[in-house]
């Protein structure tokens, strides 16, 4: 458990009643993690129990240990269940879809899921983690009459129902994938790149950013919580 301490919550302006049980999750690990399993200069990787966020922890030389964008202050309290860390920051629980592609610049792709709310009710649906291949603002561009297309449709020949991380991809050949669409996508990263196919403006397209970041996709009503497991994968057509 990584405990933020009161001041950590205060810069970040939550209140008990502003914290939700997914920024709760976000702050315990699926497996302890002990001060002394991570090495000067090496990064480690676990997962909170938001069902896939990562964590990411990196020692400085100086023996400082840092979790995702927290500093630990004081490590290795015991617990009955486990171990608990004090940290400086609150952690990030995982973000909204337009989000990340707001900081992302993503803004053609945004525009789009913001003007097809249904689409985004369709990844929201009980599930498992989807996989997105998000355009980029070229991309869109050089789609000519784009707007003439049905939006939503296009939107969903762009997503899977299924989590497909990169390094699997690219041991695809000519693999062919459905969509939420249910329409087919064919793989293939015999090349060294993932290429995807059919594209609207011919060609195949290319993954030019794999695994942008986690997402809040599908909501879990047994646990109350929105999954941090859906991938993003920004292609160029």
């Amino acid at each position: 458990l990584f405990a933020p301490t009161n001041a950590a919550f205060e810069a970040a302006s939550l209140a008990p009643s502003d914290i939700s049980s997914a920024q709760i999750f976000a702050h315990v690990s699926n497996k302890e993690i002990s001060s002394a399993s991570v090495s000067s200069g090496v990064v480690k990787y676990a997962f909170s129990a938001t069902y896939g966020a990562p964590f990411k922890f990196t020692v400085e030389d100086s023996g400082i240990i840092a979790a995702n964008n927290a500093t630990v202050l004081v490590a290795d309290i015991p617990a009955s269940n486990g171990v608990i860390h004090i940290i400086d920051a609150v952690l990030s629980s995982c973000k909204p879809l337009s989000e990340v592609a707001a900081e992302n610049g993503l803004t053609a792709y945004l525009s789009a899921i913001e003007a097809n709310p249904s689409f985004l009710d369709l990844i929201s649906e009980a599930g498992p983690p989807k996989t997105l291949f998000v355009p980029t603002n070229d991309a869109f561009a050089a789609v000519p009459g784009l707007a003439d297309l049905d939006q939503d449709l296009l939107l969903e020949k762009h997503t899977v129902g299924n989590k497909l991380k990169y390094q699997n991809l690219l041991i695809t050949a000519d693999t062919r994938i459905n969509t939420l669409a249910d329409e087919f996508l064919t793989v293939d990263g015999r090349t060294g790149d993932v290429l995807v196919t059919p594209t609207v403006a011919g060609g195949p397209s290319t993954v030019i950013t794999a695994e942008l970041a986690p997402f809040a996709g599908h909501y879990l009503e047994d646990v109350g919580l929105f999954t941090c497991a859906d991938v993003i994968h920004v292609v160029d057509k």
